[in-house]
């Protein structure tokens, strides 16, 4: 628990001191929406004939304009995901409202910050490779306790709206980046905007039966995921401990940070951001070579938060063999590699549900069938 603070303040810092290094791309891009919807509203002012409302932008240089590869009619027009988004929302808003009691205002204001974020995201992630997904559950679930700190609502009240509006706001930016990359891989392909919008809309009506289906059988299967006095369990689920951390944080009416956390906590942080920078700004040069030997600040951090070993174990066994995979053949790590962990990650995955379902039938095992052979402390 002492560890914990560190971790998540050092996570949320070093992905904001990300952000904020890129802040010449965020720029242009502002820029870039401001120009467009000043554009718009000066078309609309025009054909509704009202003179003098206009707002003067200027266009932007020719050699900056990018032509658009797709032609008109494979373009996806705002008429057919517009009215999409507008009832989602409100259907959003509805939910939250009759399900966990959640204020309209406090629901639009976690719509916003999923916008919000999702803009960040999707710049970030195509600039770094990197999605601050952190920065953006955690920020959110900071200014959500914020705004809501004076409605005087009970604490475990608090805390269950306070992690429901940052789940929004995270998954609407982990979404997003998800969707451009899905959308880059069409682009590589040459696949047209249009079908890959009706591909992603088909995709997204089955998960939102598949994903609460995969959820109820997983918590049927092992009903200690959703139990906070569970002492045992077979998923660690680590992130939990890191929302849960946040969310009372900053709806207990109590600080709960032990003051020796609190002060390593934010030594911590100031040294995870002052190494991004670091990063960014020192390996020019001669220097650059050792750029690849910069340790990962966020990685030690994420350790903090992790409860168990078992992660930090997988990626070894993996890394190990890959490593001298791509020393000694790269041209076969090139093929096969990226495929091979991609399918072995499906495996699990799928290896997880069949056990599930095996859990429900009394068939998983140890008894009456099965081993705990290779399980540690028999916990299988």
């Amino acid at each position: 628990y002492w560890l914990l603070w560190p971790g998540v303040l050092a996570m949320i810092v070093i992905s904001f001191t990300e952000l904020f290094l890129q802040w010449k791309v965020f720029f242009i891009m502002f820029k870039a929406m401001g120009r467009g919807a000043a554009k718009g509203f000066n078309a609309m002012t025009n054909k509704a004939g009202i003179s003098g409302a206009t707002i003067n932008v200027t266009d932007q240089k020719e050699e900056d304009v990018i032509k658009d590869s797709a032609a008109d009619h494979e373009l996806v027009k705002i008429w057919m995901w517009g009215p999409i988004l507008v009832l989602s929302i409100i259907a959003c808003c509805i939910v939250l409202g009759v399900q966990y009691d959640m204020p309209v205002g406090m629901s639009l204001l976690s719509v916003f910050l999923a916008f919000f974020f999702a803009i960040l995201a999707v710049q970030c992630a195509g600039v770094t490779d990197v999605t601050p997904l952190t920065a953006a559950s955690k920020a959110s679930q900071l200014v959500l306790g914020g705004a809501t700190k004076g409605e005087h609502w009970a604490t475990e009240h608090a805390q269950r709206l306070n992690l429901i509006g940052g789940s929004l706001a995270s998954i609407g930016a982990g979404q997003a980046s998800d969707l451009v990359g899905d959308f880059r891989v069409g682009y590589l392909l040459r696949t047209s905007p249009f079908q890959q919008w009706v591909a992603q809309g088909l995709g997204t009506i089955v998960a939102c039966v598949l994903a609460p289906a995969m959820f109820m059988l997983f918590s049927k299967a092992y009903p200690c995921i959703i139990d906070i006095e569970a002492d045992k369990c077979p998923f660690a689920a680590p992130s939990v401990g890191a929302w849960r951390a946040v969310a009372v944080a900053v709806t207990d009416p109590t600080f709960p940070v032990p003051k020796t956390s609190g002060y390593f906590a934010i030594a911590f942080a100031i040294f995870g951001g002052a190494m991004v920078v670091i990063r960014h700004y020192a390996y020019t040069g001669s220097w650059a070579k050792y750029k690849a030997y910069h340790p990962n600040v966020m990685c030690i951090a994420l350790a903090f938060v992790l409860n168990a070993t078992v992660y930090g174990t997988a990626m070894v066994i993996g890394a190990i063999p890959t490593y001298f995979w791509a020393k000694r053949n790269p041209k076969s790590f090139e093929i096969y590699g990226f495929a091979i962990a991609g399918g072995l990650i499906a495996g699990e995955g799928i290896g997880g549900v069949i056990n599930a379902i095996f859990q429900i039938a009394g068939i998983a095992g140890p008894d009456p069938y099965g081993t705990n052979i290779a399980c540690p402390g028999d916990s299988c």
